[in-house]
């Protein structure tokens, strides 16, 4: 867990933001007087605000969004407003910051286009205002650019570089992560699982069978796939070869050729 501190002229810290995985969960307010105001956010599957708790587990506000982030029912929301996907929406002027613009949740779209080249294959992007491809209730886009799929993070560089040369592999459908990031004191999963190593993904492409999402995923790079019969595929970046298939390791699979 980090923290971000906010202060005032003379460098004193007047608010201190718990952040983890992503996300802002906390954050205490130093009050003059020396009394410390604490709060924690509670989040739904997208990342957005759904309550707000004091320091004794009380609800102080609860949130409620139509489908591309208008917020309803903030009565109390001390300090950094943190709403919709955990993005900081100011009052003054009805925005989201996402990191590389503004998005306005009333109109459903960013008030400047995509820095973001469009992708000929997925005709979506080609209009560059849209916010996740039309589909908020499963998509989002955590910094203004291309879009990202559900809640979860990908710290690895290598990975995620991975995942946009597959993403170019596969054309023109769409790569749905199901699993990323996992803390280290996670209570499910293996030991060393790569996925705690911030080094793994779990993904599945709608249409597309789990053997030519393996094969697509070895030859973007992709040293650890194990494919899954529920549809889905894990991948790593390993430093060896490894084949799986439910958990279980496998020997020269088809799609490794």
């Amino acid at each position: 867990m980090s923290e971000i501190l906010e202060t005032d002229g003379s460098g004193n810290v007047v608010t201190e933001y718990l952040n983890g995985a992503g996300e802002i969960l906390g954050k205490i307010r130093y009050l003059p007087s020396g009394i410390k105001q604490v709060w924690y956010y509670l989040h739904d599957g997208l990342g957005s605000t759904t309550y707000l708790l004091d320091n004794y587990g009380n609800i102080v506000n609860t949130y409620y969004y139509e489908p591309f982030g208008k917020c309803w029912n903030v009565s109390h929301d001390p300090g950094k407003n943190t709403r919709f996907t955990g993005k900081e929406y100011e009052e003054d002027v009805g925005l989201y910051y996402f990191a590389n613009r503004w998005y306005d949740p009333d109109a459903g779209r960013f008030v400047t286009k995509d820095p973001a080249e469009e992708e000929i294959l997925k005709p979506l992007t080609i209009n560059r205002y849209i916010y996740a491809l039309n589909n908020p209730i499963n998509f989002t886009d955590p910094t203004g650019e291309k879009v990202k799929y559900g809640k979860y993070q990908i710290s690895d560089k290598g990975t995620r570089e991975r995942l946009d040369k597959l993403d170019e592999l596969i054309g023109n459908k769409d790569i749905i992560i199901t699993d990323g990031d996992r803390a280290k004191n996670a209570g499910y999963g293996v030991k060393d699982s790569y996925h705690k190593k911030g080094r793994a993904a779990d993904i599945y492409v709608p249409g597309m069978p789990v053997n030519e999402i393996a094969k697509k995923a070895a030859e973007a790079g992709f040293n650890g796939i194990c494919t899954y019969d529920d549809g889905h595929v894990h991948v790593d970046t390993r430093d060896k070869i490894w084949n799986g298939h439910n958990g279980k390791t496998i020997q020269n699979p088809g799609w490794r050729r």
